[in-house]
């Protein structure tokens, strides 16, 4: 259930984007969105945090589909299915043996992905990756579409190779064959 302050920030945000509150937005209206968030924050470490912080402070639906498959490849393909089902995001897997590349891509977008929407995907595809799988995955390169004054966030997402590439990617590569995810954690009370 939202709070009454969630709701404040959505309206403030939407007023500043210029885009009327909905819960069924255009990606060029998500996207400004994102980008009068980018501005109203002012901090380029944002995104990273909220997609570090975004399981620990509850499992959004992705997540929880993604943390019930049996492995980290299912986990993919789950996560892919499920956005490919709710909004114009297309989630593109590659595995090969241990290697995994997990590619995002929005299929109605008309310009570049906000900065901060790219950064907070990519630190919750870490922590989706590193807790289902009790840190059994570690990313080994960071993808992302540049944009003029961009530092790349490979540091944050924990890798130290970042490039730029036509669309924004995590590679991944398995410790051990058939990884197995950890069970979710329960809080408790």
């Amino acid at each position: 259930m939202r709070t009454r302050l969630s709701v404040c920030r959505c309206a403030r945000l939407c007023a500043r984007a210029g885009v009327a509150p909905s819960n069924a937005w255009a990606t060029s209206e998500f996207f400004r969105i994102w980008v009068a968030a980018e501005e109203e924050f002012n901090d380029p470490g944002a995104g990273i945090r909220f997609g570090d912080e975004g399981i620990a402070r509850g499992y959004g639906v992705a997540a929880i589909v993604a943390l019930h498959a049996p492995d980290f490849r299912s986990a993919l393909a789950a996560l892919s299915r499920y956005k490919s089902l709710t909004c114009p995001e297309c989630v593109e897997v590659e595995a090969k043996g241990d290697e995994a590349v997990v590619r995002y891509r929005w299929l109605q977008a008309t310009g570049p992905v906000p900065r901060l929407l790219v950064d907070m995907t990519m630190a919750s595809l870490r922590q989706l990756a590193r807790r289902g799988t009790g840190g059994k995955i570690a990313p080994i390169r960071l993808e992302l579409t540049q944009r003029p004054n961009d530092e790349p966030a490979g540091t944050a997402v924990g890798t130290t190779d970042a490039s730029s590439a036509p669309s924004s990617a995590i590679r991944a590569v398995a410790r051990r064959r058939s990884i197995r995810p950890s069970a979710p954690s329960t809080p408790t009370s």
